[in-house]
């Protein structure tokens, strides 16, 4: 097979993805050739370093594309830290809170938490926050939050599943 072909059955165009079936590796463009041997984690922290490549071990400033919040983890117990410290919400079109793991309330310290959650929201003037649209994972990636080769931080340990998408 040469010149592009089918693996598994799928088109893959002119790029080589199995050199021995595809009749050779194609040409690599020079931003390629600078990303060889570079893991996806690497690359991901390249790009959002805004650097051409990075080093394992290296310590950089990287840009975050999206931040998740929820009722948990959230306001009610970090909104006086963010109060004490005067620190703003860094970029609101990148942050979601979302109201999930309290809702609906079973008992009374519950729905303390989510009036918390729903205050910071209204005070803060959030453009995205889910109170009780669903699972704050499968929203951030539902509403385009999360995207292949972004850099995702949030509140919980679950926020890994941005991984599934492409996403670290």
């Amino acid at each position: 097979m040469t010149g592009g072909g089918c693996i598994l059955g799928r088109s893959v165009g002119k790029i080589s993805l199995i050199p021995e079936l595809s009749g050779g590796p194609h040409p690599q463009t020079e931003t390629e050739s600078k990303l060889a041997g570079q893991t996806a984690a690497q690359k991901i922290i390249a790009r959002s370093s805004g650097r051409e490549s990075v080093g394992i071990g290296e310590i950089v400033w990287a840009k975050v594309d999206a931040q998740l919040m929820h009722d948990n983890q959230g306001p009610y117990r970090m909104g006086k830290d963010f109060e004490s410290l005067g620190l703003p919400i860094w970029d609101k079109n990148k942050f979601v809170l979302s109201a999930d793991h309290h809702n609906p309330p079973t008992k009374d310290p519950q729905t303390k938490v989510l009036n918390i959650t729903r205050a910071f929201a209204k005070e803060q003037e959030l453009p995205h926050f889910f109170d009780g649209e669903g699972i704050c994972h499968i929203l951030m990636a539902e509403r385009g939050f999360v995207r292949p080769g972004g850099i995702i931080t949030g509140t919980d340990s679950h926020t890994t599943n941005a991984g599934a998408l492409g996403a670290m």
